[in-house]
């Protein structure tokens, strides 16, 4: 190679570093997503003559229209249809809140297509993680002679802790 084809090379190398550090740096941007699959439905329908491929492939398109990904195949008489349902906002919502139940704050549920996009804000507010905590641990006003509730934002998750209440220090 020469001098001019190595200097391309390099500066491609760099330019290609520099794009793939810049990429892991948005990772950390506040914001933390997971995808919730739902495994399809299945739904089986025997028939009195043989199955045929095309049919059986026409019969599952013809009664999940509305759905994602119908597709259907013979097994003996058997035409087995596999489809996905659409995502609902209130089913998604609730799969998120059941995923992380420990991201609370700023949740973000986005459907695509048949799948479910859980969006939470990685930050914690330390008013909301005191009061958090406490219906965690299902601490009342009566408790705080017994024990207290400690809270701590940390890395953008609230830790709780509960131990025995602080003494007030008295001034020597």
């Amino acid at each position: 190679m020469n001098r001019a084809n190595l200097v391309v090379l390099a500066g491609v190398m760099f330019f290609l570093c520099c794009v793939a550090s810049s990429a892991n740096g948005k990772k950390s941007s506040g914001r933390e997503m997971k995808i919730v699959r739902f495994p399809p439905e299945t739904q089986n329908t025997t028939l009195s003559e043989e199955c045929r491929f095309e049919e059986c492939q026409q019969s599952c398109y013809d009664n999940h229209r509305d759905s994602y990904d119908a597709k259907g195949q013979c097994s003996g008489f058997t035409c087995i249809c596999q489809y996905r349902i659409p995502c609902t906002l209130r089913k998604c919502i609730r799969e998120c809140r059941k995923r992380e139940a420990k991201h609370m704050f700023g949740l973000k549920a986005i459907c695509v297509r048949a799948d479910c996009h859980c969006d939470w804000k990685n930050r914690c507010f330390p008013a909301q993680c005191k009061e958090s905590c406490k219906k965690q641990l299902k601490w009342n006003e009566r408790d705080k002679f017994k024990w207290s509730v400690r809270s701590k934002c940390m890395n953008g998750d609230c830790i709780c802790k509960s131990g025995p209440p602080r003494q007030k220090r008295s001034r020597q």
